[in-house]
């Protein structure tokens, strides 16, 4: 008797949740399904392996009549099915996450590199020299202007309130404002334009400013 006999419509149905099992997983703990944000938890992929190997074990056995060496041989392949399963579901997700999420990050990166030189060009404006700062990460697409208003606020308006700073230049985003007058902070010209205690203060409100975003997004 062939080995692959073991393939059964019951073990056909383990196999198809061992592909859907498995994709979830990945969803699931690549932080977000359905749209949901959800936290990775790293015993996942040995329940999302585990359960269906063991369940197409179990299924194969105890669909033959004796346990014989044949029997045990058809259960090993039957694993084998459902792990080869599993990994064809985890390649799914990752192939559509990709698909997904590579248009974003590359129009993300533009942006960012956009950015990065047209806030150079408005901090030379201001007696900004020498190398230019990593901007911070997740800018959003408007943010060249935003980066004239913060410069603005910070240098010439002389504001050291990020949640006023946030009103006027990035429509209320706390977490937004605190990053760019960070990053303006970095920059060693900037920082020879404003007092030690004007310094100090934006770093205090802008530490302050992301953890109110971060408890607000909760």
């Amino acid at each position: 008797m062939n080995p692959l006999t073991s393939l059964t419509p019951a073990s056909i149905v383990i196999m198809s949740l061992a592909f859907l099992l498995a994709f979830a997983t990945n969803a699931y703990n690549s932080g977000k399904i359905f749209n949901l944000v959800t936290v990775p938890q790293p015993w996942l992929p040995y329940v999302g392996v585990g359960l269906p190997f063991l369940g197409a074990i179990y299924e194969s056995l105890s669909s033959t009549g004796n346990l014989s060496g044949l029997a045990v041989v058809n259960a090993l392949f039957s694993g084998l099915f459902a792990l080869l399963s599993s990994g064809t579901g985890a390649i799914t997700h990752n192939a559509l996450s990709a698909h997904f999420e590579l248009p974003k990050r590359t129009l993300a990166a533009r942006a960012a590199k956009t950015a990065m030189k047209i806030a150079g060009a408005v901090l030379l404006l201001v007696g900004c020299g020498g190398s230019i700062p990593a901007p911070p990460p997740n800018l959003p697409p408007d943010v060249l202007g935003e980066v004239n208003c913060v410069s603005r606020d910070v240098l010439i308006n002389g504001v050291t309130d990020v949640g006023q700073i946030a009103k006027d230049c990035t429509n209320g985003e706390l977490a937004i404002a605190a990053d760019l007058v960070t990053w303006l902070l970095e920059f060693n010209t900037v920082r020879a334009q404003l007092s030690t205690d004007a310094i100090a203060t934006l770093l205090t409100n802008a530490k302050a400013a992301k953890i109110t975003a971060a408890q607000s997004a909760k």
